[in-house]
């Protein structure tokens, strides 16, 4: 599979990643990818997966490592492919939402681990659900935080499409050939999500610092995630019951409250589920404040053990 271009990354200066050891996995389809794992002994801790969101990678969690990994708990945490230090990907099928679940099993069974905690935001919620239903037997627990909900999504681009598409694609084409030397504005309107405080960027994202194009990647991860949508479907209704945090931004407008509610009362009959709400904030949330949710999953987590 060919590689299009590959993300030069710094890891930020934090800490924790002293803590951490950095591999790399050759996944079946021949694709590298890298993900972090605790140096300390796996024996006798509980393993928690953490899977970002959509453009984002790995150091979106950091700040949630330390009362994790003092509570006795062993984080792996993953550059999801196309994301992070990955090399990007030209084959546009190898996006598939069953392709990255496999990724994450091969790594794990690699690893030696059969059945851990998972804590995913947004897009890695939306993987984490598929995850759940090809590997039921693998999750203890899975916390969901502002997770992708893809009839909210789709609803959104049917109603919007004839108006925005003509004047979107050359907008973000233009944006996307803006020259390296001005990347803040580039990425100010491309993920302006990730931004606060008249944009600045929130800490430990790297993603302001990519050489390429990264349209190419939200085309491909949007379009697998469309065609995924009736299997989405499917999902939801034959749920296998396992415990789930549902975490919401009060003020998020990229996955508002309203559509978490939405996706927690579908799957709440089904499976013991929770329901959390932080007031005034938005889908910056898990980077914001990691403290206070850190807190909030190891409380879930310890609840159901």
């Amino acid at each position: 599979m060919r590689n299009a271009y590959t993300l030069k990354i710094t890891p930020p200066d934090h800490p924790v990643y002293s803590r951490l050891e950095e591999k790399i996995y050759n996944t079946s389809d021949n694709v590298s990818l890298h993900y972090w794992i605790a140096r300390d002994s796996l024996e006798g801790k509980q393993p928690i997966a953490f899977l970002h969101g959509l453009t984002g990678n790995h150091s979106g969690f950091i700040e949630y490592l330390e009362p994790l990994l003092a509570a006795g708990y062993w984080p792996i945490l993953f550059d999801l492919r196309g994301h992070g230090k990955n090399n990007k990907l030209l084959d546009s099928n190898a996006f598939s939402i069953q392709r990255i679940c496999q990724d994450i099993h091969e790594i794990l069974t690699a690893e030696g681990i059969s059945s851990l905690h998972m804590i995913s935001h947004c897009y890695g919620s939306y993987v984490a659900l598929f995850f759940h239903a090809l590997y039921p037997d693998a999750l203890q627990t899975l916390t969901l935080i502002e997770p992708f909900y893809l009839d909210h999504h789709t609803t959104c681009f049917r109603r919007k499409k004839s108006l925005l598409r003509p004047a979107a694609k050359p907008f973000m084409r233009g944006l996307a050939r803006l020259p390296l030397r001005i990347p803040h504005l580039r990425h100010r309107y491309l993920y302006p999500y990730i931004y606060q405080d008249r944009n600045k960027p929130l800490p430990y994202f790297v993603i302001r610092d990519t050489l390429s194009n990264p349209i190419r990647l939200l085309q491909d991860a949007i379009r697998a995630v469309w065609e995924s949508h009736e299997e989405f479907e499917h999902i939801i209704a034959s749920f296998t019951p396992i415990p789930l945090l549902f975490i919401a931004g009060e003020k998020d407008t990229f996955v508002p409250q309203s559509y978490v509610e939405n996706l927690y009362t579908l799957l709440k009959e089904k499976t013991p589920s929770q329901f959390v709400s932080f007031p005034k904030t938005g889908h910056t949330l898990p980077v914001k404040y990691p403290e206070l949710l850190a807190e909030r999953i190891l409380m879930f987590i310890q609840s159901k053990e």
